[in-house]
């Protein structure tokens, strides 16, 4: 499939900002030329690396479109993907929306790629870059070769906002970049640094892949039934003496065939009661988390992954940022507490810490002040 994509890309025209819808915020700038594309803004999108977490690549298909159908940032979501060895980059973005404005220009979407803005623009090895978009700027992570982490801002960031989005996508302190001057970027023009999928086009390809399995499978199963007809029908002893060895093979292997299911059933409860112990019991992390948060707190968001825990806050009145951290530190659970930033949550507090084991070390108590007792507002 990729091959076929690469010979595609060697006779059709070049992508330019030309031939190119271009979607902005405050509408659809119509392409000069006989369009090929829609270019959306990065105004306009949603980002998130997907991690295959050494996932099989023949299972990293059905992986990556459970995430997507999960991932819905709009009520109409569509998403355009570049797959990678180790993570999957991907933007979405309303496409409902994208319908509308192309209905009210009177110009079709029905055969056209659809690529956001940052995809066209050049692709680094490894740092952090802050660069201008038609709309704003885009901070940007690459690690291998591959975008790691993004975020847009309508204007360039205050330093504490760059840091805290370097922080939030893992970038060590000693290679942090504390300069947040914008870099100015040509207009894109050509291909995408990568190969582009939707997530359409993935489960179209995911149904072709189905469909030709099962008739690669029925191919398979009427081989051997002809065979068989035709031998039946020549020697019609010989068939009776196959059916005969049949039965027997049936007979001998009976026993391993029952000792290897009877394995694999132990296999899936030790697998279960593994994760039972590896991963933290949710209702104790709740109960964990009730004690540490002042009175007042409200819990927006709360997502675990592995033994790390990322919460969305809204502060309870007079309660401080160093307050929540030093509460949750307080615990003995709860390590490297810090706050990152999202372009997602604008009223709360993003804060990410790492579960030390799969159970409280010691009964958290939380040191009384002033104005903040414990409190359970979940």
């Amino acid at each position: 499939m990729a091959q076929c994509r690469h010979f595609l890309s060697l006779w059709r025209r070049p992508l330019t900002s030309k031939n190119s819808h271009f979607h902005r915020s405050t509408g659809v700038r119509i392409a000069e030329q006989r369009a090929i594309a829609h270019v959306l803004a990065r105004s306009l999108c949603r980002f998130k690396s997907i991690a295959f977490q050494q996932l099989p690549k023949s299972e990293q298909l059905n992986f990556l479109q459970v995430q997507l159908l999960a991932w819905q940032p709009f009520q109409e979501s569509e998403f355009a993907v570049i797959i990678g060895s180790e993570a999957a980059t991907v933007f979405a973005w309303d496409q409902q929306a994208l319908l509308q404005r192309c209905e009210a220009s009177s110009i079709p979407v029905q055969g056209m790629r659809l690529l956001p803005e940052s995809l066209l623009q050049p692709a680094l090895a490894d740092g952090v870059v802050l660069r201008q978009c038609a709309e704003g700027v885009e901070g940007q992570v690459w690690q291998g070769g591959a975008l790691l982490a993004s975020r847009w801002w309508a204007q360039p960031p205050e330093l504490d906002g760059w840091l805290n989005f370097q922080r939030g996508a893992g970038v060590a302190a000693p290679i942090q970049a504390f300069d947040v001057s914008v870099a100015e970027s040509e207009f894109w023009s050509g291909e995408p640094f990568a190969d582009v999928q939707t997530l359409s086009a993935m489960m179209t390809q995911g149904r072709l892949y189905l469909l030709a399995g099962f008739a690669a499978v029925s191919l398979l199963l009427a081989l051997p039934t002809f065979w068989l007809l035709k031998s039946w029908i020549t020697a019609d002893e010989r068939v009776v003496a196959l059916t005969a060895e049949k039965q027997q093979l049936e007979t001998l292997a009976h026993p391993v065939l029952h000792a290897r299911s009877e394995a694999l059933d132990a296999l899936a409860t030790l697998e279960a009661m593994e994760k039972l112990v590896e991963h933290p019991n949710p209702v104790v992390l709740l109960a964990h988390l009730s004690r540490l948060l002042p009175d007042g707190t409200t819990v927006q968001e709360l997502e675990l992954k592995g033994n790390r825990l990322q919460l969305v806050l809204l502060a309870a009145p007079g309660a401080s940022r160093v307050a929540y951290v030093k509460a949750f530190e307080s615990g003995g659970w709860l390590h490297n507490v810090h706050e990152i930033s999202s372009e997602n949550t604008h009223d709360g507090i993003v804060l990410v810490a790492e579960l030390q084991g799969s159970s409280p070390a010691q009964k958290p108590s939380v040191p009384p002040t002033d104005d903040q007792s414990p409190g359970d507002d979940f």
